[in-house]
């Protein structure tokens, strides 16, 4: 019985995994519409890039930092 739960809930854990990385392509996807190009890091829909600091633009978040990582508390690694 042990091994069937255990085995459940790492099914249940990749499920969720897989949700939050969706929840990410989702945000990134919103990000290239509104910006015309994907970020050069997450951190960027998080916070204002050097670029859009300097562009004066009007920045909002898309992203809370707990998005950008897996349930495991790991970042999600990004690469453009």
């Amino acid at each position: 019985v042990g091994k069937n739960v255990f085995g459940q809930s790492n099914a249940a854990k990749a499920k969720l995994n897989d949700v939050k990385m969706n929840n990410v392509k989702n945000i990134l996807q919103q990000y290239k519409l509104e910006q015309n190009s994907f970020p050069a890091r997450l951190e960027d829909l998080i916070t204002p890039s050097a670029e859009m600091k300097k562009s004066g633009g009007v920045f909002t978040p898309l992203a809370d930092e707990g998005d950008l990582k897996d349930i495991w508390g790991s970042n999600f690694v990004y690469i453009q």
